[in-house]
């Protein structure tokens, strides 16, 4: 999926394996294996990128499926 149709708050994961925060403008990279400090070397998140700009990491896949309404 797109990240512009993901809605703020969403963790994504991109082909790559990174997770993603959605936010309303923006999304942060949260940790990126690629990142040799990620994980137990403190690896802090990126800067905000754009959603445009970030969809060029996609497709993305969902993390936590969104809650099915009764």
């Amino acid at each position: 999926m797109k990240l512009a149709d993901a809605k703020p708050g969403d963790i994504m994961q991109d082909v790559g394996g990174a997770v993603w925060l959605r936010g309303t403008d923006a999304a942060v990279c949260l940790h990126d294996p690629a990142d040799r400090r990620s994980g137990d070397h403190s690896s802090l998140a990126a800067d905000p990128m754009a959603i445009e700009e970030a969809e060029k990491f996609g497709p993305f896949v969902r993390l936590v499926p969104e809650k099915e309404t009764p």
